[in-house]
């Protein structure tokens, strides 16, 4: 390979570096400019991160190593990833059909309704003796002595775990338990 390519190459791989740097140099100050904290702390690791690389890739060709051959094996596979990571991120692809569609795309079956009376946090707020009270557990009266154990507590939530069924690991987020009607 001719030193005029690996030259050619050379200055294109430092104005990639270059202009990655500067995008993310971008990305601080506009970070920096809309107040976000943790953005900012991100955009500034990022772009010492990219202006690190930058600045070795200097420092490297200034050593002279692509002038070597295994410098230019390096220099060649180095541009054929990045050209494949770029490609690969780059392409068109085809719309995802179901995603455009929102929520509805992802139902494979029948949703059915959830009635949020029976979510632990919503029966948390019924209080004995009151209407709402008596008729909530007329309608659900398998939840009524799981509840009054919890309340008896003098917690809101009393023990962890409690909440859900004391047949399940504590903390679980989905119990099913069959109604009697």
């Amino acid at each position: 390979m001719s030193v005029l390519v690996i030259h050619i190459l050379i200055y294109l791989v430092a104005i990639a570096l270059g202009l990655q740097a500067f995008i993310g140099l971008s990305f601080l100050v506009s970070s920096i400019w809309e107040r976000e904290k943790r953005a900012s702390l991100m955009a500034a690791i990022q772009f010492l991160g990219m202006l690190a690389v930058f600045v070795l890739f200097l420092v490297v060709v200034d050593l002279g190593f692509f002038e070597t051959g295994i410098g230019r094996i390096a220099l060649i596979i180095g541009c054929l990833v990045a050209c494949g990571v770029a490609y690969f991120f780059i392409r068109k692809n085809k719309s995802n059909q179901r995603a455009l569609k929102g929520s509805k795309g992802y139902i494979t079956g029948k949703a059915s309704r959830v009635d949020e009376r029976t979510i632990v946090f919503a029966r948390n707020k019924l209080h004995p003796g009151t209407d709402q009270y008596k008729i909530f557990y007329q309608d659900h009266p398998g939840l009524e002595a799981i509840d009054k154990e919890r309340r008896a507590k003098g917690k809101t939530l009393g023990k962890y775990g409690s909440i859900d069924s004391p047949y399940e690991k504590p903390n679980v987020s989905i119990v099913e338990i069959e109604f009697e009607n």
